[in-house]
């Protein structure tokens, strides 16, 4: 029996899982909720691994429509956001 790989340190495998999960899901709606967290760090150095706890976080809901998009430059309009908590 085979041992499982772990692709948790290894970001070539991230990236791959990444681009697979992008091709295999797609909207599309023109309009649709995206749900985001968003972590600050205070005074961190980017080089380092291990960032520590975030100094600061948010949760958003949002609602884009991208219906007016005519070409890759374009970007979605903002329907409406919520910040939780």
């Amino acid at each position: 029996r085979a041992n499982p790989v772990d692709p948790g340190n290894d970001n070539e495998q991230r990236v791959a899982r990444f681009q697979m999960l992008g091709q295999t899901f797609s909207v599309r709606s023109d309009r649709f909720v995206v749900y985001a967290v968003v972590r600050g760090y205070d005074g961190i150095d980017p080089n380092d691994p291990q960032f520590g706890p975030p100094a600061e976080t948010a949760q958003f809901i949002a609602v884009f429509d991208r219906g007016s998009m005519e070409d890759n430059s374009d970007t979605p309009r903002v329907i409406g956001y919520v910040r939780l908590q």
